[in-house]
């Protein structure tokens, strides 16, 4: 149903919980309290509708080795540092990324400078 390595999101209140399929009905994601884990697809979905934002990886053995690395010295969940799509763009690409936290970033400096600029 899934491809290996493929991005998975489910909604979580404004945001979208991010993570990995990893084969085998297990996801590997990043949340608050557990830190990094390797969980079912069920555990992670927690009845919510599984969305995939990107399809697979197109290097096996680069994703399990960094799947493996990161499975043997799990981070704990920090939302500006290691969240849920650090730690999944991590596996995938390499690198810890964030765009829902960039865009949520710029979001309330916008509208911080423009509180800012328009009092009189």
């Amino acid at each position: 149903m899934y491809q290996i390595g493929s991005e998975l999101s489910v909604p979580k209140q404004i945001f979208k919980h991010k993570g990995v399929y990893a084969g085998n009905n297990l996801v590997f994601h990043n949340s608050p309290g557990q830190g990094e884990a390797l969980t079912s697809m069920s555990e992670f979905a927690k009845g919510r509708p599984v969305t995939v934002e990107k399809e697979g990886v197109k290097d096996y053995q680069v994703f399990f080795t960094r799947l493996q690395k990161a499975i043997a010295a799990p981070k704990s969940y920090d939302v500006f540092q290691q969240n849920c799509e650090h730690s999944s763009s991590k596996v995938r690409t390499g690198k810890a990324r964030s765009p829902q936290l960039i865009g949520w970033t710029a979001l309330i400096t916008v509208l911080f400078l423009y509180a800012a600029t328009s009092r009189k």
